[in-house]
């Protein structure tokens, strides 16, 4: 049997320690996507509530072809169940949906059921909506002439509507509640 030196040893556990933190700094495919789909739901709400994308749609034609980014956006957050995903589909109550976008929002929570709910009930609202402050205005500032005069708040819901919106979810989950699978 071959004896290792203690120092060789050291160094080993060493790599393998410093291999471990680079693998789960390097975000995987999953956390990309989520990334992207949250930036999509947050960019698609930003243009469409913004002075000058307010009208795009009806202006140009080619600016709205295909599916909208934000429902696209959930879809892809929603089709998971894994933690992170889960996480991610729960932090969403932060922003002011409305229309389709909400009501499919609702249905996505309502068809993971209890597997969400420790995430809605862990949220904190005042935390959500201070992060989606701060993430609109870095989108603001990366582009202030397309989105002149958007302000964080014709996207992001106050600390009121977060609790409100996670309340009524979770009661929703409670009551056993489900949308029909046609509905989304």
């Amino acid at each position: 049997m071959m004896k290792l030196r203690p120092g060789f040893l050291v160094l080993l556990y060493a790599v393998i320690l410093a291999w471990g933190a680079e693998q789960s700094a390097t975000p995987g495919r999953e956390q990309r996507e989520l990334k992207m789909a949250d930036d999509s739901i947050r960019s698609s709400l930003a243009v469409s509530r913004s002075p000058k994308g307010r009208y795009l749609c009806s202006e140009k034609r080619i600016a709205c072809l295909g599916a909208d980014k934000a429902e696209l956006g959930l879809a892809l957050v929603g089709a998971r169940s894994t933690k992170s995903s889960l996480a991610t589909l729960a932090d969403l109550a932060r922003y002011r949906l409305d229309a389709s976008l909400s009501e499919d929002y609702q249905c996505y929570v309502l068809q993971k059921g209890r597997l969400i709910e420790p995430y809605l009930l862990r949220a904190k609202s005042s935390a959500l909506e201070e992060r989606c402050k701060s993430e609109m205005e870095k989108t603001i500032s990366a582009d202030k002439q397309s989105l002149e005069g958007l302000t964080p708040s014709a996207v992001c819901a106050d600390e009121q509507s977060i609790k409100t919106r996670i309340t009524q979810l979770v009661g929703a989950i409670h009551e056993g509640r489900k949308c029909a699978s046609e509905d989304f």
